[in-house]
């Protein structure tokens, strides 16, 4: 069997910049449609990144290897790709996060940046190979101005192989604050790239718990809950005070093929209210919350996904986010924020009998009295948790 090389490649760009490599990735798949089933039609009205970004992001987390070029020179290993944009003070970084066979897709990465119309883009690419155990990482990082190969970036900071536990120590030490508010756009996608990194491990090939759980969405990472101590719950409570002040959140939701979605979804306009539900699962460790997401005639839409463009930056416990979330949930408004039917074609391919939705929500918090929402949540972490569950407000008083 193959062995696994991961990937990790995070551009930081301005709006206007941003656009232009979520474009050209748009032209790569489109040109790809037969595998990739991506229409471009209809996209040429669409001027923000955000829009942009939703148009591409479930077929790059899809189709990854199809992303930078025609053909690539590699062959995909991991069933997916983790794949996120966040705003930064500077506009967003695009990072996505992949496993490919025996080697790097690094050849298929330089024709993407010639690819590029000129502009200025941070690029930071990590890879490394299971061989070693990812002792080893090698890491490129520079300010890139497009039309050339991605070695020839006008300023390349770092071009080196790294011993991983070197930068373990540099991530472990990053300032969020300053990296949130940096002006070097290369740096930004450093910094965001060694956030994303999965395959931290110490000398025997054990798994190294991150000191600096990476505060962006990730998708399909969580991490892993601690026994609810003192310490802890302080800190779920400091994670409340915070997040209060970062609503709305807008998240997708992932309608599974084994839900009926579109007797969830088929009635719903955007705006309508709907439910999510948070339950706590004591036998799964990594993890335990759950959020689901549910028509107010009970149908399942599916369950959510990782937060998109209003994901807090930097707090301060990053890791308490989905616990803190889930407590504030008895005092959010949840709502169907966009829905879209999935192909037929699509639907044929994974044998679903039923169309599959993609949709987003959005919680809104209601005004509250914030000591009276930490003495309830302090309430509800203190019970065994079988009895954990909150659920948002489903009344529109």
């Amino acid at each position: 069997m193959a062995n696994f090389h991961s990937n990790v490649l995070a551009i930081s760009a301005s709006e206007q910049d941003m656009c232009k490599v979520l474009w050209r990735i748009a032209e790569n798949l489109n040109e790809n449609s037969g595998t990739t089933e991506f229409d471009i039609s209809g996209m040429e009205s669409t001027e923000s990144a955000r829009d942009l970004y939703r148009d591409v992001a479930s077929t790059i987390g899809s189709h990854y290897w199809l992303c930078f070029c025609e053909s690539s020179s590699v062959s995909p290993l991991s069933d997916s790709a983790a794949v996120g944009m966040i705003p930064t003070s500077l506009g967003y970084t695009l990072f996505i996060s992949y496993s490919t066979a025996w080697e790097s897709n690094d050849e298929d990465i330089s024709a993407f940046f010639r690819s590029l119309p000129a502009g200025n883009y941070g690029v930071t690419l990590l890879d490394a190979d299971e061989e070693d155990w990812y002792e080893t990482i090698n890491m490129f990082c520079g300010l890139h101005r497009g039309g050339k190969y991605l070695r020839s970036a006008k300023t390349v900071l770092e071009d080196a192989m790294y011993e991983q536990a070197d930068l373990l120590e540099r991530h472990n030490a990053t300032d969020w604050d300053a990296i949130r508010e940096s002006s070097d756009l290369a740096l930004v996608s450093q910094h965001i790239a060694l956030a994303q990194w999965n395959d931290w491990h110490d000398e025997e090939g054990e798994d190294i718990e991150d000191e600096n759980e990476c505060p962006l969405p990730l998708a399909d990472r969580r991490p892993r809950m601690r026994a609810l101590s003192k310490k802890r719950i302080e800190r779920i409570l400091d994670t409340i005070r915070e997040i209060t002040t970062w609503t709305p959140y807008v998240f997708e939701i992932r309608c599974k093929p084994h839900y009926d979605s579109s007797a969830a979804v088929g009635n719903l306009l955007a705006g309508d209210l709907i439910c999510f539900e948070g339950t706590w699962d004591a036998s799964d460790d990594c993890q335990p919350i759950t959020f689901t997401a549910k028509a107010l005639n009970g149908k399942i839409i599916g369950d959510m996904g990782p937060a998109t463009f209003t994901w807090p930056f930097a707090l301060q416990h990053p890791e308490e986010f989905e616990v803190a979330l889930f407590a504030l949930l008895p005092h959010m408004k949840a709502r169907l924020w966009s829905s879209e039917l999935v192909t037929a074609a699509t639907c044929k391919k994974r044998g679903v009998d039923h169309r599959l939705y993609c949709a987003e929500a959005r919680l809104d918090l209601e005004p509250i009295d914030l000591n009276r929402v930490l003495a309830e949540a302090e309430e509800l972490l203190a019970k065994p948790e079988c009895e954990r569950f909150t659920s948002s407000i489903t009344t529109e008083e």
